[in-house]
């Protein structure tokens, strides 16, 4: 098997990291040594990233605190973080409010104001789906 070429085409981290690891085709490293190492390099390892994406999402949401509402997160079927929001107290009729997030929008390094943004979009939208009447309805 031929190794990767060190090309534009290569994908800058997989280069670094053959590059790290001492492939002996890879001479250079395709990025400088300053940004050669993923801003998020845990997630590049070989144990279940989907996991480790639905715990940072929990970690990231224990920094949130409301008193009508509860914030979780898990991992769904297809390996993304699902963002949960439910109310304390149950109320018949009213479901569970579910976001998935996919691992590229919780690896960015503005996530925490991502996700700040995107709670408050969330219950904002969960509210507004309580209505039982509104002037529109028929």
């Amino acid at each position: 098997m031929k190794p990767y070429p060190l090309n534009s085409t290569c994908y800058p981290y997989v280069c670094a990291w053959r590059w790290f690891i001492g492939d002996s085709a890879s001479t250079t490293p395709a990025i400088p040594l300053s940004r050669a190492k993923p801003r998020h390099w845990f997630r590049t390892a070989s144990y279940n990233r989907h996991v480790l994406t639905a715990e940072i999402v929990q970690t990231e949401l224990k920094r949130y605190e409301h008193p009508l509402l509860k914030f979780s997160a898990e991992t769904n079927p297809h390996g993304d973080a699902v963002l949960i929001i439910r109310l304390r107290e149950p109320i018949e009729g009213v479901d569970d409010y579910r976001l998935v997030l996919h691992e590229r929008d919780v690896g960015g390094s503005q996530f925490a104001w991502n996700l700040q943004r995107l709670l408050y979009d969330c219950m904002h939208d969960f509210i507004a789906e309580m209505f039982i009447r509104t002037p529109q309805s028929r």
